[in-house]
């Protein structure tokens, strides 16, 4: 039976880039409710005058990810999972 988890094998399963933003941008607000310090957060996000954005999610355990969206309506993932079996860690 075929997992209903996203993955770059199925990126049909993928958000849209504008819920995807929608998505990171609520939780970093969350995390900033919650956790006022910046050093606290696992969640941040900002906003260039280009209308560029950047979501990151670092979770102080070498865990990370990286989402850039572009004023196109695009979007650029990086992540790194440092338990994954690719992990040359």
């Amino acid at each position: 039976m075929a997992s209903g988890r996203p993955s770059t094998r199925h990126p049909e399963r993928l958000p849209s880039p504008s819920a995807l933003l929608k998505l990171t941008r609520a939780l970093s607000v969350l995390d900033e409710i919650f956790w006022p310090q910046w050093d606290e957060r696992f969640y941040s996000f900002d906003r260039e005058r280009d209308g560029t954005c950047l979501a990151r999610m670092r979770n102080g355990e070498g865990d990370l990810w990286y989402v850039v969206f572009i004023p196109n309506g695009g979007a650029v993932l990086r992540g790194f999972d440092h338990n994954s079996v690719m992990s040359p860690y």
